[in-house]
């Protein structure tokens, strides 16, 4: 998201997606030189599926779940905590 006005609910599901992408994988969503890189990457890169990143067997359920939550546009995530 790049505009400060339209922040709201679909920030804390993406904050989410990032901590369960993290907790199943073992890796950060994105990794850079430095933190303007990685920010870059959040609003630009689409994120490798964890499947292909974690060491262990991921559920495609719940893949697809924190994919949807890491979605760049907002209007593509759950619409709220109960959604999710």
């Amino acid at each position: 998201m790049t505009d400060p006005s339209a922040i709201g609910p679909a920030v804390d599901l993406y904050a989410i997606g990032c901590v369960g992408y993290y907790l199943v994988t073992g890796q950060r969503v994105f990794s850079g030189k430095t933190a303007m890189d990685i920010c870059l990457q959040h609003v630009t890169r689409a994120p490798t599926p964890p499947s292909q990143v974690a060491a262990v067997h991921i559920d495609k359920t719940l893949e697809a779940i924190l994919m949807r939550c890491l979605e760049k546009s907002p209007g593509a995530r759950p619409a709220s905590a109960a959604e999710l």
